[in-house]
């Protein structure tokens, strides 16, 4: 059977009428015998986007959607945070410093092998600055020597498990550095 062909004005007009019209366009025409043919195959055509006054559709919806959804956690984010205010108010109110409540709270969630670096860049910048109380103990001279020496960092005596392995590291990285800066100022 032959696809029945629907005038624009049955497009148009209410569900109704267009069945009554394209019944009338399907019996206008008489209908010729043909033999059945084989169709072209259909290619895929990729989607048009619409642009203009009719971009409202879904793409519309789904973009206010996840803009509502970034406002409402904009507001959520601002109660937590106005929360957190009046915990850190209420352990200042029982004697607690904020800000060392604070370091404690950023040194939790920091895993161990960060909290070590950062500990050992620490002291390390003390002891160059010269705030560090007393001397350097046996294995951070011995990575001062051995930075003096050319010796790589990789050529640490003592394991990471050994408390030493850091000191060494440190009189090695300060050492370096120290070298470094120097090399620097005679190059200027």
């Amino acid at each position: 059977m032959a696809p029945r062909k629907i005038t624009p004005e049955a497009e148009s007009a209410p569900e109704g009428n267009k069945q009554a019209q394209s019944t009338k366009t399907a019996e206008a025409k008489p209908k010729a015998k043909t033999t059945p043919t084989k169709a072209a195959p259909k290619k895929a055509t990729p989607a048009k986007t619409q642009t203009g006054s009719n971009s409202a559709g879904v793409a519309a919806d789904h973009l206010r959607s996840f803009i509502d959804g970034i406002e409402r956690l904009e507001g959520e984010k601002q109660i937590i945070a106005s929360d957190i205010k009046d915990v850190y108010a209420e352990a200042k109110g029982c004697g607690f410093d904020k800000a060392t409540i604070a370091k404690v709270l950023k040194f939790k969630a920091q895993k161990p092998s960060e909290r070590e670096e950062q500990e050992a860049l620490f002291d390390l910048y003390l002891h160059a600055l010269g705030l560090t109380d007393g001397e350097m103990d046996e294995s951070q001279q011995l990575g001062v020597d051995a930075s003096s020496a050319g010796k790589l960092i990789t050529d640490n005596p003592y394991t990471t498990e050994d408390p030493r392995f850091k000191k060494w590291e440190q009189g090695w990285q300060m050492q370096t550095a120290f070298l470094a800066a120097q090399d620097n100022t005679d190059a200027q």
